[in-house]
């Protein structure tokens, strides 16, 4: 989650499981609903619901995600890693993730259930043929995108994302800026789509292509200390084509009016070298961010527009918090003691889990894609 500001924008690109099925093609992946045996068989797709989200032991898609597998050993580094991690951090330090607020960014995650609300997906970008136009899906009725819906005098990312669990498909929306609790149309300015059981690519919620669930941090996750996956980043801007996994286009240091030299491509893979020692004495939830850019690293998977800030994506308090419910991550903030704040002055007060001590950033590289590949 970023600070608040950042516009981001993603490459030009009846029974309710009745209805939601003439969007399937496959059933889910039986693992997936198999339950993990550490967490319990309740901890499934398809027993999903408000109020019993997934825990800690869940994580979308495939053993062969390149989100789910670790950096290989001794993958080369870029010629020019070095100095692409140097100017990240000269542009500004790495930003704090927000909790407790459902306006300050974040993509939040909906699992929708038998009988919610049934809407027709329409993309208002014309840039060109959008996948999940005329599809119908079923929605609960008060998911809202994080920040709520999208205005002219509230223009913001207005991200939200859908799991039909009974389908296996994973909805990734961008900028909604019509959303009723009955149903109907849900109007949006682009998306895609990618199998909650497959490798998290090919969709169109962010600038890389990736399901929105792809990299993403969520309360469970931090409230054990434990992350089993890879994270994404938003840098300021990329240069050049993207590379593996990433399939789409972000905006260009050009186009942002900063210089291009030695700056990301879309899909870059950062690596944090950080040793025993140094994990050891982070707090748990710090040294489960930590520990996941070791062994499974970051992907660049969208652009901020803004020199002075980069940071990691978070599950958006709004999938909590539009049914009621505190944000566990706030929950986690609270425990740990850590003081509410309300950087953007509205009604929801804000925790702020600070990153930019005790991790040294300049640890990090720039892995080669071809060790994403595994052809080097």
């Amino acid at each position: 989650m970023l600070a608040v500001g950042v516009t981001r924008r993603p490459r030009i690109w009846a029974a309710a499981l009745t209805l939601a099925a003439l969007a399937a093609t496959a059933a889910p992946d039986p693992s997936l609903a198999a339950g993990h045996p550490r967490c319990g068989g309740d901890d499934r797709l398809g027993a999903y619901r408000v109020g019993h989200w997934p825990s800690s032991c869940w994580r979308p898609y495939s053993e062969a995600s390149p989100f789910n597998q670790a950096i290989p050993r001794h993958s080369p580094r870029l010629s020019n890693s070095h100095a692409i991690v140097r100017r990240l951090l000269d542009g500004g330090r790495v930003s704090s993730l927000i909790a407790g607020d459902p306006d300050s960014g974040g993509s939040p995650t909906y699992y929708s259930q038998f009988g919610d609300p049934v809407y027709r997906l329409h993309c208002s970008e014309p840039w060109g043929r959008c996948e999940i136009e005329d599809m119908r899906i079923a929605i609960p009725g008060r998911a809202m995108p994080t920040g709520g819906l999208a205005t002219r005098s509230n223009d913001h990312d207005a991200h939200m994302t859908v799991i039909d669990q009974a389908t296996g498909w994973e909805y990734d929306l961008w900028h909604v800026t019509k959303k009723s609790p009955d149903g109907g149309t849900l109007v949006f300015g682009w998306g895609g789509r990618t199998r909650i059981d497959g490798k998290g690519l090919g969709s169109g919620g962010v600038a890389a292509g990736f399901g929105n669930l792809a990299g993403l941090i969520r309360a469970q996750e931090l409230a054990t200390g434990r992350i089993d996956h890879a994270l994404t980043i938003e840098v300021p801007c990329v240069r050049g084509k993207a590379v593996y996994p990433a399939t789409g286009t972000a905006l260009s240091c050009g186009r942002a009016g900063l210089p291009s030299r030695d700056a990301p491509h879309l899909g870059a893979r950062l690596q944090l070298r950080v040793s025993p020692r140094e994990l050891r004495r982070m707090p748990p939830w710090k040294r489960a961010i930590a520990s996941a850019l070791k062994r499974y690293s970051a992907y660049v998977d969208d652009t901020t527009g803004n020199p002075n800030w980069w940071g990691f994506s978070v599950e958006g308090a709004a999938t909590y918090m539009s049914f009621g419910y505190q944000d566990p991550l706030a929950g986690l903030a609270e425990r740990l003691g850590l003081p509410p704040v309300n950087y953007i002055h509205n009604r929801y007060p804000e925790y702020w889990f600070v990153l930019r001590s005790g991790v040294r950033w300049e640890a990090m590289r720039v892995v080669r894609p071809c060790a994403t590949r595994r052809i080097c």
